[in-house]
């Protein structure tokens, strides 16, 4: 797993990765374009914290990482 303080960093790796993505909150589904939008937002509006960051699995999927218990919440799973 990769660790990245920024989500749009996060997203950039996951592409390379993935091209269709299901957020696990809502069953919402992103696409490549969709996701980097919504990172770019999420980006402005939000300071990275030196506790927290975006893990990259392998296949894609992107999860936020609570330190520093190393907390591990899936957020985006790749479909496609």
């Amino acid at each position: 797993m990769e660790g990245y303080k920024t989500f749009k960093e996060a997203v950039a790796d996951a592409s390379t990765k993935a091209s269709l993505w299901k957020f696990l909150g809502n069953g919402a589904e992103f696409d490549k374009e969709e996701l980097l939008k919504m990172a770019e937002f999420y980006d402005s509006v939000t300071k990275p914290d030196g506790w927290n960051y975006y893990g990259v699995f392998n296949e894609g999927a992107i999860a936020l990482v609570t330190m520093p218990v190393n907390e591990v919440e899936p957020l985006f799973i790749p479909i496609k």
